[in-house]
């Protein structure tokens, strides 16, 4: 499983869970699979009990219970939180196949990259960390047809 970390959704939160009263708090496409379902990724682990650890610093899920608690008095720092509808899967031993064709490029995913960088430039400063030959793609349009 995995979460695009850099597409912005056209709703807010508040506008795909009735339960959330807190506005303009921003979604984005996790990925195709799934699409009734929110994601999290997070940096705060004492405030959202039974997540995940991915690495340093940066948990996926959580007590649903107590995020919306959380959200309602305002105790969630937003900046250390995204929330994905949907996700991105793969069949058993398919992405390991991807992986061994180079379909992908792998890039570690870090807080500092998640929470820090801004979503438009998700795409480019992970290229940067995978290093050459990659860095020359940073120039790259997104759309090849304009070049």
């Amino acid at each position: 499983m995995g979460l695009a970390l850099n597409r912005p959704f056209d709703h807010t939160l508040d506008e795909l869970i009735d339960d959330v009263k807190e506005k303009n708090i921003p979604v984005f496409l996790g990925g195709p699979v799934a699409m009734d379902t929110i994601h999290i990724l997070h940096q705060l682990p004492e405030l959202i009990p039974e997540s995940f650890p991915i690495s340093d610093n940066l948990f996926w899920g959580g007590n649903w219970a107590a995020l919306l608690s959380g959200l309602k008095q305002q105790s969630i720092d937003l900046k250390k939180i995204r929330f994905y509808l949907g996700y991105s899967g793969w069949s058993a031993g398919q992405l390991d196949e991807e992986l061994k064709e180079n379909t992908w490029l792998v890039s570690d995913a870090n807080a500092e990259l998640i929470f820090n960088v801004h979503y438009n430039h998700c795409w480019k400063e992970s290229l940067r960390r995978v290093g050459p030959p990659y860095n020359e793609w940073i120039h790259f349009p997104n759309d090849p047809h304009l070049n």
